[in-house]
């Protein structure tokens, strides 16, 4: 029994992990004049001193370079790789 209760509670940890792996960690602030500023709290651009406007950030999928859909493109990046 005490094995039972031990790989259900293994199996409900590991599956309550992985929920939470898309949702953004923290906010980002950039500069509308240059993007290439990136801080983790608001305030003023270094470079011109206009206010940093937070940046919305997108949950994104991460692709294998394997499994992309264009073998075109792929074929020109590996052009001694037979495709």
């Amino acid at each position: 029994m005490k094995k039972v209760i031990l790989v259900a509670s293994t199996l409900f940890f590991i599956a309550t992990a992985s929920i939470g792996q898309n949702k953004i960690e923290s906010v980002k602030y950039t500069c509308s004049m240059h993007k290439e500023v990136m801080l983790d709290k608001p305030g003023k651009c270094p470079k011109c001193g206009m206010n940093l406007e937070p940046v919305k950030q997108v949950a994104t999928k991460k692709i294998m370079p394997m499994h992309k859909k264009d073998s075109a493109a792929a074929k020109k990046k590996m052009p001694g790789m037979a495709m």
